[in-house]
Protein backbone atom coordinates (compact mmCIF):
# COMPACT_ATOMS: atom_id res chain seq x y z
CA UNK A 1 0.00 0.00 0.00
CA UNK A 2 1.35 3.45 -0.96
CA UNK A 3 2.12 5.79 1.94
CA UNK A 4 -0.07 8.94 1.78
CA UNK A 5 1.22 11.83 3.91
CA UNK A 6 -1.24 13.61 6.13
CA UNK A 7 -1.70 17.28 5.17
CA UNK A 8 -1.44 18.34 8.81
CA UNK A 9 1.72 16.33 9.56
CA UNK A 10 4.47 18.37 11.11
CA UNK A 11 6.82 19.94 8.62
CA UNK A 12 4.35 19.87 5.73
CA UNK A 13 3.07 23.03 4.11
CA UNK A 14 0.25 21.47 2.10
CA UNK A 15 -3.30 22.67 2.73
CA UNK A 16 -5.89 20.41 4.35
CA UNK A 17 -7.59 18.03 1.93
CA UNK A 18 -10.66 19.32 0.21
CA UNK A 19 -12.75 18.41 -2.78
CA UNK A 20 -10.60 20.53 -5.09
CA UNK A 21 -7.42 18.54 -4.36
CA UNK A 22 -9.34 15.28 -3.89
CA UNK A 23 -7.55 13.53 -6.75
CA UNK A 24 -4.44 13.45 -4.56
CA UNK A 25 -6.47 11.70 -1.85
CA UNK A 26 -8.02 8.87 -3.94
CA UNK A 27 -6.28 6.02 -2.13
CA UNK A 28 -7.39 7.05 1.40
CA UNK A 29 -10.98 7.29 0.16
CA UNK A 30 -10.72 3.87 -1.46
CA UNK A 31 -9.50 2.55 1.91
CA UNK A 32 -12.41 4.22 3.71
CA UNK A 33 -14.93 2.84 1.22
CA UNK A 34 -13.50 -0.69 1.48
CA UNK A 35 -13.47 -0.48 5.30
CA UNK A 36 -17.11 0.69 5.39
CA UNK A 37 -18.26 -1.96 2.90
CA UNK A 38 -16.54 -4.62 5.01
CA UNK A 39 -18.33 -3.35 8.16
CA UNK A 40 -21.65 -3.75 6.33
CA UNK A 41 -20.68 -7.19 5.01
CA UNK A 42 -21.56 -5.81 1.57
CA UNK A 43 -20.35 -8.88 -0.33
CA UNK A 44 -23.21 -10.87 1.23
CA UNK A 45 -25.71 -8.33 -0.17
CA UNK A 46 -24.70 -8.21 -3.83
CA UNK A 47 -28.29 -7.48 -4.94
CA UNK A 48 -28.43 -4.30 -2.83
CA UNK A 49 -26.91 -0.93 -3.71
CA UNK A 50 -24.31 0.63 -1.44
CA UNK A 51 -23.94 4.41 -1.57
CA UNK A 52 -20.62 5.99 -0.60
CA UNK A 53 -20.54 9.63 0.50
CA UNK A 54 -17.59 11.76 1.55
CA UNK A 55 -18.41 13.88 4.58
CA UNK A 56 -17.49 17.52 4.13
CA UNK A 57 -18.71 21.05 4.52
CA UNK A 58 -19.95 21.91 1.03
CA UNK A 59 -19.41 25.69 1.22
CA UNK A 60 -15.63 25.56 1.59
CA UNK A 61 -15.26 21.96 0.35
CA UNK A 62 -13.30 20.97 3.46
CA UNK A 63 -12.83 17.24 4.07
CA UNK A 64 -10.94 17.34 7.38
CA UNK A 65 -13.48 17.45 10.21
CA UNK A 66 -13.90 17.20 13.97
CA UNK A 67 -16.82 14.90 14.83
CA UNK A 68 -19.09 14.87 17.89
CA UNK A 69 -21.30 11.88 18.70
CA UNK A 70 -24.43 12.56 20.79
CA UNK A 71 -26.04 9.32 21.93
CA UNK A 72 -29.73 9.37 22.91
CA UNK A 73 -31.88 6.98 24.92
CA UNK A 74 -32.46 3.84 22.86
CA UNK A 75 -28.96 3.86 21.34
CA UNK A 76 -27.44 0.39 21.03
CA UNK A 77 -24.35 -0.98 19.27
CA UNK A 78 -25.25 -1.34 15.61
CA UNK A 79 -28.34 0.85 15.86
CA UNK A 80 -27.27 4.44 16.50
CA UNK A 81 -29.85 6.73 18.07
CA UNK A 82 -28.72 10.33 18.36
CA UNK A 83 -26.92 12.96 16.35
CA UNK A 84 -23.58 13.01 14.60
CA UNK A 85 -22.29 16.55 14.22
CA UNK A 86 -19.20 17.97 12.55
CA UNK A 87 -17.02 21.03 12.90
CA UNK A 88 -15.24 22.16 9.73
CA UNK A 89 -11.56 22.71 10.56
CA UNK A 90 -11.17 25.36 7.84
CA UNK A 91 -14.02 27.75 8.72
CA UNK A 92 -15.47 26.47 12.07
CA UNK A 93 -18.91 25.81 10.55
CA UNK A 94 -20.94 23.31 12.61
CA UNK A 95 -23.38 20.97 10.94
CA UNK A 96 -25.12 17.61 11.15
CA UNK A 97 -24.05 14.41 9.40
CA UNK A 98 -27.09 12.45 10.57
CA UNK A 99 -29.77 12.48 13.25
CA UNK A 100 -32.67 14.75 13.97
CA UNK A 101 -31.93 18.45 13.83
CA UNK A 102 -35.18 19.62 15.46
CA UNK A 103 -36.28 18.90 19.02
CA UNK A 104 -33.93 17.79 21.77
CA UNK A 105 -34.57 14.27 23.05
CA UNK A 106 -35.88 13.67 26.55
CA UNK A 107 -32.67 11.89 27.52
CA UNK A 108 -29.15 12.41 26.17
CA UNK A 109 -26.97 9.55 27.37
CA UNK A 110 -23.56 10.73 26.23
CA UNK A 111 -21.87 13.43 24.17
CA UNK A 112 -18.31 12.74 23.10
CA UNK A 113 -15.88 14.20 20.60
CA UNK A 114 -14.37 11.70 18.19
CA UNK A 115 -10.71 10.94 18.84
CA UNK A 116 -8.47 8.38 17.24
CA UNK A 117 -8.04 5.30 19.45
CA UNK A 118 -4.44 4.90 18.26
CA UNK A 119 -3.07 8.41 18.79
CA UNK A 120 -5.87 10.55 20.33
CA UNK A 121 -5.76 13.04 17.41
CA UNK A 122 -9.16 14.72 16.91
CA UNK A 123 -9.24 15.54 13.19
CA UNK A 124 -10.36 12.93 10.70
CA UNK A 125 -11.49 12.30 7.18
CA UNK A 126 -14.88 10.59 7.21
CA UNK A 127 -17.33 8.85 4.93
CA UNK A 128 -20.64 7.08 5.13
CA UNK A 129 -21.92 4.04 3.27
CA UNK A 130 -25.62 3.15 3.22
CA UNK A 131 -27.14 -0.10 2.01
CA UNK A 132 -30.38 0.21 0.02
CA UNK A 133 -32.57 -2.78 -0.76
CA UNK A 134 -35.07 -2.16 -3.57
CA UNK A 135 -35.14 1.58 -2.87
CA UNK A 136 -35.45 1.32 0.93
CA UNK A 137 -32.73 2.13 3.47
CA UNK A 138 -31.51 -1.04 5.19
CA UNK A 139 -28.44 -0.08 7.24
CA UNK A 140 -25.42 2.16 7.16
CA UNK A 141 -22.13 3.06 8.77
CA UNK A 142 -19.98 6.14 9.23
CA UNK A 143 -16.26 5.48 9.28
CA UNK A 144 -13.21 7.65 9.88
CA UNK A 145 -9.55 7.88 8.96
CA UNK A 146 -7.34 9.72 11.41
CA UNK A 147 -5.59 12.59 9.71
CA UNK A 148 -2.44 12.10 11.80
CA UNK A 149 -1.78 8.33 11.97
CA UNK A 150 -4.19 7.20 9.19
CA UNK A 151 -5.90 4.59 11.40
CA UNK A 152 -9.35 3.51 10.18
CA UNK A 153 -12.19 3.23 12.69
CA UNK A 154 -15.98 3.04 12.84
CA UNK A 155 -17.82 6.09 14.20
CA UNK A 156 -21.47 4.93 14.28
CA UNK A 157 -23.57 2.16 12.72
CA UNK A 158 -27.25 2.60 11.85
CA UNK A 159 -30.00 0.11 11.23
Amino acid sequence: MREVPSPRSEGMDTPPPNRENFSDMAEPWNELNAFALNRLNASAYADCSHRFRLLSYEQCKELALRLTVERHAGDTPGDFQGRLRYLCVACAHCGFVLGSVGMRPAEVLDVSDWACQACAHDICLAASVDRWDEGFFDEGTVVSRCEKCEALAPVVDTD
